[in-house]
């Protein structure tokens, strides 16, 4: 087992957990964003995970994120142990985010392979800009503090409940067997091991890759539980029709082990909505429904950059600014509903708004404009898709002032483009001054 562990392996796992740490850190904080301030309970959780980040990186030697994650768990710290008061939430929520982002880029260097000696004297002023801050507005009232014990703190990550196993999808039947008696075996002799956080990892061979950096997903227990179950039976088992129904069981598990829940997916959106609402000044409710279904790791991947577009998109778009709805008595915040949900071997995934809706005369206009369609067919002649439908071709903007979310000619033809490579398409639905529906059809047989 010594010679299989080697600085590949804690690079892959590294980055693996790096990455889950990441983006559970990025949802807390972003769950957090209405308050006034973080409560003592996501203070704790915030403060141990970027612990946790800070020493596998130090492990690791990634000195740059090993300084950045120190400075922002300094901040953490002040926070807990001394309760300043006035803490600029907003602020603090933006510095997160943008240590957050710095630590993503170095992750995406490792993994290329490239030098991830990044600039980091700017974040690190900002870091200690703010640390000053907060020491400078707690209280100057003399406070009698209880003696603390001399003996120095130690900070330990909390045990995983749930351990992990690496396991090549590819490997055959014996394979299997045999790691996942050693892990029995470890979880005998280890009750008290920290392991890393996480469920079963299941080490995948994508033949879609483009790289050859290996490729985790987490898996239930009960699905790994049903695989050593069918293993065992298997091995045990003398009649040939019995081992043909263990077997397409096995593959059936098997099988089952590279679905995700399409959380993942979905969750990474609210980051999304967040970057986009403050840089275009809208209030924005974000709901999600369906993220429960599960489906392929590779199509959920694939849908994650267009579902990131048509959510900007309907927040640049389709929603009106507060001012605006204020005066169409609408809420004042616009609503944007990410849903999914599986009918007869098919998903539907859409992004839905309650914000001014398509307007037809105007696309038929800059369509017209931009030469897109044939000036000789009469306005009246193009149904409601086919005008719709005009908003996907290359090129094609409405936008009168360039940004950095519109008036480009860089929009649906890409989302279009990306859907199609999975047999997707997608259909759209409006109402003018109610809202509009982008809808992903994506056939799973």
């Amino acid at each position: 087992m010594g010679d299989r562990f080697n600085t590949d392996d804690m690079l892959d796992v590294y980055l693996f957990e790096n990455q889950q740490l990441l983006e559970k850190l990025e949802l807390t904080v972003l769950g957090q964003q209405d308050g006034s301030m973080f409560s003592e309970e996501i203070i704790n959780e915030l403060f141990r995970t970027i612990h946790t980040i800070k020493g596998s990186s130090g492990v690791m030697m990634f000195d740059e994120i090993t300084t950045v994650s120190h400075k922002l768990e300094d901040i953490f710290y002040e926070i807990r142990e001394h309760h300043p008061e006035n803490v600029p939430h907003l602020n603090l929520v933006d510095l997160v985010l943008n240590v957050i982002d710095f630590v993503k880029v170095e992750l995406d260097k490792v993994q290329k392979g490239n030098s991830t000696k990044g600039d980091v004297s700017y974040l690190l002023e900002q870091l200690d800009e703010f640390l000053v801050s907060i020491k400078i507005e707690r209280k100057n009232t003399l406070v009698e503090e209880k003696k603390e014990d001399s003996s120095q703190k130690i900070y330990i990550a909390p045990v995983a409940e749930k351990p992990i196993i690496f396991i090549d999808l590819e490997s055959s039947v014996e394979e299997i067997e045999a790691r996942a008696e050693l892990l029995q075996k470890q979880k005998e002799e280890e009750k008290n091991r920290i392991y890393i956080p996480g469920d079963f990892v299941i080490q995948a061979k994508d033949s879609m890759a483009k790289s050859e950096t290996p490729t985790y997903v987490n898996v239930e227990i009960a699905k790994l539980d049903r695989l050593m179950e069918l293993v065992g039976k298997l091995v045990v088992s003398k009649s040939p029709e019995q081992m043909k129904e263990i077997s397409r069981d096995l593959q059936k598990t098997v099988v089952s082990m590279r679905k995700v829940p399409l959380q993942g997916t979905f969750q990474k959106m609210y980051r999304v909505v967040f970057d986009a609402s403050r840089k275009l000044g809208k209030d924005v409710d974000f709901l999600m429904e369906g993220e429960t279904i599960e489906l392929d790791r590779s199509i959920a991947e694939h849908i994650s950059d267009p579902l990131m577009h048509l959510i900007r998109n309907a927040i640049d778009h389709g929603l009106e600014t507060v001012e605006d709805r204020i005066q169409l008595k609408k809420e004042r915040k616009g609503k944007v509903v990410l849903s999914a949900k599986m009918e007869e071997n098919t998903l539907y995934v859409s992004v839905e708004d309650d914000g001014r809706g398509l307007d037809r005369d105007k696309i038929l206009e800059k369509a017209h404009a931009q030469g897109l369609i044939q000036s000789e067919k009469a306005v009246c002649d193009y149904t409601d898709e086919e005008v719709y439908n005009l908003i996907t071709l290359p090129g094609f903007s409405t936008s009168e002032v360039i940004s950095e979310y519109s008036g480009r000619g860089v929009g649906l033809d890409v989302v279009v483009s990306s859907i199609a490579a999975v047999g997707g398409t997608l259909h759209m639905e409006s109402k003018k001054g109610e809202g509009t529906k982008m809808i992903i059809e994506i056939p799973l047989i």
